[in-house]
């Protein structure tokens, strides 16, 4: 099976041979995984969007229209790969949105003198940050104010991705040791 194209192997995956998947899965998953890691940034959910594509190829390969160039099965799974990770960001910003929705209902529904209310701990947070280091703290605003991926941080500030990427981990490792202390009193 390792011998023969992509397009032999779709042919053999349509009819439903095992075999042939089992190839193109060794062919193309580990490129998959680096093609979605370097969107995500997190092996786990590289490795859950690749295998959902897969799982849906293998459940759903007879109906699917696979393009007939060289690169059609690869290019096609790409295209599923980023489609997968687009829907897991969107998932998560609509997750990230409730659960903010959620703490700000259930801070309504205390007394006034039990939390702090939502323009204090924004100074407090504003606060934090000005007190970051300059790199870190310029990351955190271009990220979090600016909306920049860190690939676009990464070019405008001359570093490379990873450092971005540490940065940042490490700006937001510091506001929740910082602010934790407030959002205990904040949630309680």
């Amino acid at each position: 099976m390792q011998n023969l194209s992509d397009k032999e192997l779709y042919a053999l995956l349509r009819a439903g041979n095992h075999a042939a998947f089992q190839a193109i899965y060794e062919r193309h998953a580990s490129a998959m995984v680096q093609f979605a890691f370097s969107r995500t940034g997190s092996v786990d959910d590289a490795k859950d969007c690749v295998q959902d594509v897969f799982t849906w190829l293998w459940q759903s390969g007879r109906a699917i229209q696979v393009p007939d160039s060289a690169s059609g099965l690869e290019a096609y799974l790409k295209s599923a790969v980023r489609n997968k990770i687009i829907n897991l960001m969107e998932k998560r910003l609509r997750q990230r949105h409730y659960s903010r929705e959620a703490v700000l209902d259930l801070a309504a529904d205390m007394p006034p003198d039990v939390h702090l209310s939502h323009q204090e701990l924004n100074n407090l947070v504003q606060k934090e940050i000005n007190a970051m280091p300059e790199k870190m703290r310029r990351i955190f605003e271009l990220s979090r104010d600016a909306g920049l991926s860190n690939k676009q941080i990464a070019g405008k500030l001359s570093l490379s991705e990873q450092t971005v990427k540490n940065q940042l981990g490490n700006a937001r490792q510091r506001l929740r040791g910082k602010l934790e202390h407030y959002l205990s009193i904040w949630l309680l």
